[in-house]
């Protein structure tokens, strides 16, 4: 049986979309709107500094071969204790971060379809 993983480059990418993260579906409107035409060269500035630091983690995701991600890495060189400090902190930003990207998916649905902005917050009330 042939074992699955990912390959280099392909680390490197998912690191810059975790760099990135969901900055990506909010920041290029308001970029747009305060820099313009210059907001291109922001982004690109931005993802080209992204990759020196996506090559650093997928280097320690190469030589740690753990689960546990930057807490991994954060016990490696500093313990236990700041471990789980950054564990927690990386689970209440994923908790409310998730939040926000579904909020900001379903703005650009209710801008799409020209809805009024009850829709964007039904789905929440609903459940």
């Amino acid at each position: 049986m042939h074992s699955r993983s990912i390959t280099f480059s392909q680390g490197v990418a998912l690191y810059m979309g975790a760099v990135l993260g969901s900055g990506i579906l909010i920041l290029p409107g308001y970029t747009a709107t305060v820099a313009g035409p210059s907001s291109i060269l922001s982004w690109t500035i931005l993802s080209l500094l992204s990759i020196p630091l996506a090559y650093t983690f997928a280097r320690l995701a190469l030589k740690y071969k753990d689960f546990g991600g930057i807490s991994t890495i954060v016990q490696k060189a500093f313990g236990y204790k700041w471990s789980a400090i950054v564990g927690w902190f990386f689970f209440a930003w994923v908790a409310t971060g998730q939040a926000v990207v579904g909020i900001t998916g379903a703005g650009y649905i209710v801008h799409i379809f020209h809805l009024s902005e009850i829709y964007l917050y039904l789905k929440i009330v609903c459940n």
